[in-house]
């Protein structure tokens, strides 16, 4: 009898457990009409990758959806919270299709830069997901090939 009576109580936070423990924020990156002054909401998106990756915690999901030609190196410093919440970088849907094959999402080296997107010194970023990115012009490093991303394993 004591748990119908607890029923009503426990129902109810174990629901708001669930909401807390998948929290997510989206943020959105625009290489053309962006500024990393702004609050990186779909009217007011940051204007660089690596202002939107900044944000990444490992108290809550961050997805940053990017749209445009980006000149930058990307360097992160901390993963996502589990596997089932991975912190993401991939390219902004921008025609709300539901397809992001469709969407511009470039990291350019210029010819200058090996390397796109890197792992701060010391960090070990688990649970991200990189997806519908194209790597440009990029170039060799030591030697060794052309390296667009580089990726650690322990």
């Amino acid at each position: 009898m004591k748990i119908r009576f607890l029923l009503p109580i426990l129902l109810p936070m174990l629901l708001l457990a669930t909401l807390v423990g998948r929290a997510q924020i989206n943020y959105y990156v625009s290489s053309a009409e962006g500024n990393d002054t702004n609050p990186g909401t779909p009217e007011l998106p940051f204007r660089t990758v690596g202002r939107c990756v900044g944000t990444w915690n490992d108290t809550v999901q961050v997805n940053c959806h990017c749209s445009g030609v980006f000149n930058e190196e990307v360097i992160i410093a901390r993963g996502g919270i589990s596997p089932l919440q991975r912190n993401g970088l991939v390219a902004w849907d921008t025609d709300n299709d539901g397809i992001r094959s469709d969407e511009t999402f470039v990291l350019d080296g210029e010819g200058t830069r090996n390397i796109a997107i890197d792992v701060a010194i010391g960090a070990r970023p688990d649970n991200v997901e990189i997806g519908w990115v194209e790597f440009r012009n990029y170039q060799p490093m030591a030697g060794v090939g052309e390296v667009a991303a580089r990726i650690l394993s322990a």
